[in-house]
């Protein structure tokens, strides 16, 4: 959902194309799209890439109109449809290669954020071999570049600052792959993006 920011919509896939052409795991079959809305990412994005999709979304609303959106064939690749708010999901143990969480995080407050991630940790493939490139738990956001988190009152979140997400990744026990900030048309907030895995 891009709240009629439609002019996001190319440079941000373009973006997560090479996040994962640089980082994406071994193995690709499995990918879970977090904060889902009618699936924007899955179709463009995840769905060219991953087998199955699964989608988390908290919205029955838009996890029904989903179906229309993605079309026929790519609803033959949908695995699950979670309606349930993240600050209560639990990923299916090993299941995914790839977890992506995009402009979501800030519905949570930063106990929950750290436990949610966490509890990603959970639902990543474990590696077929020590060669294997490792299933990933991705982050892109919008990160405020000042010391003190925005509240935006239009969707009711947070906006993190950088040193709060370093801090929640930290304590949830996950290593930092990239830390990048995206390139996006000018007087949109800065955007950055995360690779994660667990330690």
């Amino acid at each position: 959902m891009l709240g009629g920011l439609t002019h996001t919509h190319k440079p941000d896939i373009e973006s997560s194309e090479s996040i994962l052409s640089r980082f994406g795991p071994t193995r690709m079959d499995v990918a879970l799209d977090c904060g889902a809305g009618i699936g924007r990412i899955t179709k463009f994005f995840l769905l060219p890439h991953f087998k199955t999709v699964d989608m988390v979304e908290v919205s029955q609303k838009f996890l029904d109109a989903s179906k229309e959106y993605l079309g026929e064939e790519n609803e033959k690749r949908i695995g699950n449809r979670f309606c349930i708010g993240l600050q209560d999901f639990t990923p299916p143990e090993g299941r995914y290669d790839v977890i992506w969480v995009q402009w979501v995080i800030g519905h949570l407050t930063i106990p929950a954020t750290i436990d949610f991630f966490r509890r990603c940790v959970i639902g990543l493939r474990p590696p077929c071999s020590k060669h294997s490139r490792r299933s990933i738990i991705v982050l892109k956001d919008n990160v405020i570049l000042s010391d003190s988190p925005n509240f935006d009152e239009t969707d009711s979140s947070f906006m993190r600052t950088h040193k709060e997400l370093l801090e929640i990744f930290e304590l949830a026990g996950l290593k930092v792959l990239l830390d990048e900030q995206q390139r996006m048309p000018k007087g949109i907030c800065p955007i950055f993006a995360f690779v994660l895995v667990p330690k």
